[in-house]
């Protein structure tokens, strides 16, 4: 079912390096998407640390997804948090961004 496509993205974004194909930026977003579908905020949050890690830089749709998997459960200070991420990345706010941060 939907709940569990979140799950399936994961995995898919881990088997992606056991099969010798390096993620994109796009991949993790796509992801990250999945998480956000499921309210899933911990998962959407790890990958942009991983993604950072492996040396790609999150974008605004990156941050959009997080904050809005944060706002579907309640979880306003991760949002927030994940906001003043962006800015200290030099990463520039969009609608995409404040609409996330607003929606429930």
């Amino acid at each position: 079912g939907r709940a569990g496509e979140w799950k399936q993205a994961v995995k898919m974004l881990s088997s992606m390096y056991d099969h010798g194909v390096t993620p994109d930026l796009n991949s993790y977003n796509a992801a990250i998407i999945g998480c956000s579908k499921a309210g899933q905020w911990k998962p959407a949050i790890q990958m942009i640390e991983d993604l950072m890690i492996v040396g790609l830089r999150p974008n605004v749709h990156t941050y959009a997804y997080a904050i809005a998997s944060c706002k579907k459960k309640g979880n306003w200070e991760k949002a927030l948090q994940l906001m003043r991420d962006m800015e200290n990345l030099g990463i520039k706010k969009n609608i995409h961004v404040y609409t996330a941060a607003m929606s429930t």
